[in-house]
């Protein structure tokens, strides 16, 4: 029988819908199929009749399986009790009178139907039909039941082998797609063991950098925390800055990076934001559960099954080593160097030859040195407040890469609510100043951080600097006192300043207020009074800067004292008066 030659199913389901009309002469033959949730059966092929008849068949007379509705004609009466269903004149028969109008149309009149049936179960039926009334015969009974067998037979081994094709290929699939993952760890491992290399033969993160990217094709970031540059594979590092600085910008990034942390996995985007590499990758670094860093691989794409993904996060465990090498050699150097400063403070060095000894080879304390105190507290509290944890860590790493990458002889140490420097006078003040309030910028939480700067005068040797770590901190709480955004130098007061480090700020305060008081209903006055003490008394050049006379210069001198009630032309007045106006000068500052 055709219909049981292996065949495509559309060549199938044709034979079978003719073979019944072939063999006895039928005018019409219809495959009934059953749907995958057996709810209907469906026109699966005809023989004989128009292709409007499959259209018509679905939109008006659909033959549900069961009771009800379409449930009781004779298709689904021979698929639900697998019985044969003849009926000679479709005019004359209930059981078909819902489709009395499609056999109208397409002159169908006698009809046999028949189950198909597989291991006990239907699956569809056989359908013959006639243009005239028609007594089927028992011959053409057992032959259309006998044609059922061989189309259930056929059926099922189409179901076989399309069940059987469809395996091979998922296992071909599956197949590729192992040689693929295979090929990608194979490639991924060859990479890993390449920056192992690297590692272990003390390549540091710029060289892991410049090798990830060579072996992905991708230009690499390695960023910190605060997205500073930490490595990259750039030809240059102003490129690399660069791009670090769009990226930085860029909100989708940054929303991105925030979500790989707090998934802890990696994570790739082919957003219009990133047109420009085509796509970007991201994996976090986490060292002891901590988050240090980030790899941006730019124009790498995570979402296919490559090697790049287990490539990366393989190098995210080398970042990780390598930033905890860094983590370990700062710590160290940097207990060093707050040893230093600790045992000077201390008193622990016996004489500046033990000194000396400790801060070899790039400090000499013998030469002149200056102390410079930052005191640090939350803009909102009136109390100090202690720099802790990983905060400490990233401010005193931001100092040593700042002063040490310069090479500039510092020592700094982070203590209680204080950051003490030491600095030789060979480092510009300017430059000192500005390393430090680089590092407070930097510094994460940095913005909730007020940092006031107090300097001490240069000095040499044990005592001197302890006594200008003394006026450094002197000077410091001054400045946190009158709020200042500008440091306080101790030279700035002259001899004033042993004042300002053996007296308390309270007394200096009340004093100035006090002796300035009778000037405050006459600011002509007090500004005069500080002209005549920036110009250090001479009366000739405050008369030649304001363009008047001389006489005109002692008149208004002359008048300030009156109204303090002092006599200007003592020594002691004018030293009082000085220092009130140098005091009153910093709240004036302060204020503006």
């Amino acid at each position: 029988m055709a219909a049981s030659r292996p065949s495509s199913p559309s060549e199938l389901f044709a034979a079978i819908a003719r073979s019944p009309a072939l063999a006895l002469n039928f005018d019409f033959g219809v495959l009934l199929l059953a749907d995958e949730a057996r709810h209907e059966l469906e026109v699966a092929e005809t023989f004989g009749l128009p292709p409007a008849y499959r259209a018509r068949f679905a939109e008006r007379t659909p033959i549900r399986i069961g009771p009800g509705a379409y449930g009781n004609g004779a298709s689904n009466r021979a698929y639900q009790t697998l019985e044969q269903v003849a009926i000679e004149d479709c005019r004359n028969d209930r059981e078909v009178e819902q489709w009395l109008p499609v056999t109208k149309e397409f002159g169908v009149i006698g009809m046999l139907t028949t189950p198909i049936v597989f291991d006990g179960e239907a699956i569809g039926t056989l359908n013959c039909f006639t243009r005239t009334a028609h007594v089927f015969s028992t011959y053409e009974l057992e032959t259309v039941r006998m044609l059922a067998q061989h189309a259930a037979l056929a059926l099922e081994a189409a179901r076989i082998r399309r069940d059987d094709v469809a395996q091979l290929r998922k296992l071909q699939r599956a197949h590729e797609e192992l040689a693929l993952r295979t090929e990608s760890l194979r490639k991924s491992e060859s990479i890993h063991e390449r920056l192992r290399q690297l590692v272990l033969s003390g390549g540091r993160l710029a060289t892991l950098a410049e090798t990830l990217a060579d072996s992905l094709g991708a230009q690499i970031l390695i960023v910190g925390t605060e997205f500073e540059i930490l490595a990259h594979s750039y030809v240059s590092d102003t490129v690399a800055l660069s791009e670090a600085s769009a990226l930085g910008d860029n909100e989708r990034l940054a929303f991105l990076v925030e979500a790989a942390i707090a998934k802890k996995s990696s994570t790739s985007t082919r957003d219009a934001d990133f047109s420009t590499y085509g796509s970007v990758s991201i994996v976090p670094v986490f060292l002891m559960g901590e988050y240090v860093a980030s790899i941006l691989a730019l124009g790498v794409d995570l979402t296919t099954r490559g090697f790049e993904r287990p490539a990366l996060e393989n190098a995210s465990t080398l970042v990780a080593l390598e930033l905890l090498k860094d983590r370990l050699r700062f710590d160290s150097e940097a207990q060093a160097r707050g040893n230093i400063i600790r045992y000077l403070l201390d008193g622990e060095f016996a004489d500046d030859a033990d000194l000396v000894q400790a801060g070899q080879p790039l400090f000499d304390f013998r030469r002149p040195h200056r102390a410079l105190v930052v005191r640090t507290r939350i803009a909102e509290s009136r109390e100090s407040t202690p720099i802790r944890g990983e905060h400490r860590r990233r401010i005193e790493k931001r100092l040593a890469k700042g002063f040490l990458g310069k090479n500039l002889p510092v020592l700094s140490e982070v203590i209680g609510d204080t950051i003490v420097l030491l600095a030789s006078d060979e480092v510009p003040l300017h430059d000192l100043e500005a390393e430090v309030r680089n590092a407070h910028l930097t510094a994460r939480e940095s913005s909730r951080l007020e940092w006031r700067i107090g300097i001490g005068r240069s000095a040499r040797g044990i005592s001197g600097l302890r006594q200008a770590h003394v006026e450094a901190r002197r000077c410091a709480l001054l400045a946190e006192r009158l709020m200042s955004e500008t440091s306080i130098n101790i030279e700035q007061f002259g001899i004033f300043g042993l004042l300002l480090v053996t007296s308390e700020l309270e007394d200096l305060f009340r004093f100035s207020r006090e002796r300035l008081s009778p000037l405050r209903d006459h600011p002509a006055h007090l500004q005069f009074l500080r002209e005549f003490f920036a110009a250090d008394g001479r009366i000739k050049d405050i008369a030649e800067t304001d363009h008047v006379h001389v006489n005109t210069v002692k008149y208004r001198l002359r008048r300030v004292g009156e109204a303090l009630g002092a006599d200007l032309r003592s020594a002691d007045v004018l030293m009082e008066l000085r220092l009130a106006v140098m005091i009153d000068d910093l709240r004036f500052a302060r204020d503006a």
